[in-house]
């Protein structure tokens, strides 16, 4: 594993320790990255026209691109922080086969009236009420991923893939560092923006949803996904060692290991991402994928 820890001890795990200061750095660039894009490809600007959006009575919020077909709902699922709009170059994406929404989750963007420490059980079922019956296929950036993995448990007749991007969610590698707590002060916590309020919160709780998740993941039949880089310092990439072990059941387990990208891969690594969702949902329907030209990197197929 490449390691980025600028000469930091090593931590038994083998994860460089993070600095509080590079923590904070990483959740502000979350905050303002959902609208970068990949040098790598060129997408259409969203319109107006391309995307609708509309409000379920629990108040979640969703951006919806235009119904496409009568097959599974591709649903987006934004990090911590993070909002709907990261998902947008995604949702025009002709070559993305499918009906595409992407959610603010309780706490973040027009969602913003929750508190933000739903639990996870909480959040796959305000998901559920957006998809209703219809079988979908998810993608979780994140943690996006842990909500993914509790929706396709949860609802498993519904969730035919999930494709985990960067994904949390072993509890042993989850860190809750001194400022985190520091932040949860009453006079602290009113004075920072609301969107640094809800992913404070709920990464808080984190290792003990992931705790709670963990015993459900062999449960999980879905076809599964995982995209992930081998520097990734806010989610290490040994995460991916543990869903292959624990993802027993599922009908099959890709995973595309990329170098160098950090863990912001929905917006630097769009092609890799992208092709693998296409691969996922031809994987998980039966049909044959589309053809795009790019580079796999490091793939490992586990059926």
């Amino acid at each position: 594993m490449v390691n980025q820890s600028n000469g930091e001890n090593e931590t038994p795990s083998g994860r460089g320790h993070v600095s509080w200061a590079q923590h904070i750095r990483a959740v502000l660039s979350a905050a303002a990255v959902g609208g970068s894009s990949s040098p790598s490809h060129t997408r259409p600007k969203a319109r107006d026209a391309d995307i609708s959006t509309f409000y379920e009575p629990n108040g979640i919020y969703a951006a919806h691109a235009k119904e496409d077909g009568d097959g599974p709902v591709i649903a987006f699922i934004h990090g911590s922080p993070g909002s709907a709009d990261g998902w947008v170059d995604y949702l025009i994406d002709p070559t993305i086969p499918g009906t595409k929404m992407a959610i603010d989750r309780p706490g973040f963007g027009a969602s913003g009236f929750a508190r933000g420490d739903e639990t996870l059980p909480q959040q796959a079922r305000a998901l559920g009420q957006l998809l209703k019956d219809r079988p979908a296929i998810l993608v979780g950036h994140s943690f996006g991923g842990p909500v993914a993995l509790q929706a396709a448990h949860d609802l498993e007749k519904q969730i035919q893939g999930v494709l985990l991007v960067a994904t949390a969610a072993d509890p042993v590698l989850e860190r809750i560092l001194a400022i985190q707590h520091f932040g949860e002060w009453p006079g602290v916590r009113n004075m920072l923006p609301r969107i640094i309020r809800s992913a404070n919160r709920e990464l808080i709780a984190l290792p003990h949803g992931l705790a709670e998740l963990g015993p459900k993941l062999a449960k999980i039949t879905a076809h599964i996904s995982v995209i992930h880089s081998d520097d990734d310092v806010l989610v290490p990439f040994e995460n991916v060692a543990y869903l292959k072990r624990e993802l027993r059941d599922c009908a099959s387990f890709v995973e595309q290991r990329l170098t160098g990208r950090n863990h912001f891969l929905p917006w630097n690594s769009y092609d890799e991402v992208s092709q693998q969702l296409i691969d996922l949902i031809a994987r998980s329907t039966g049909k044959t994928p589309a053809d795009r030209t790019m580079q796999h990197g490091n793939g490992f197929e586990h059926v």
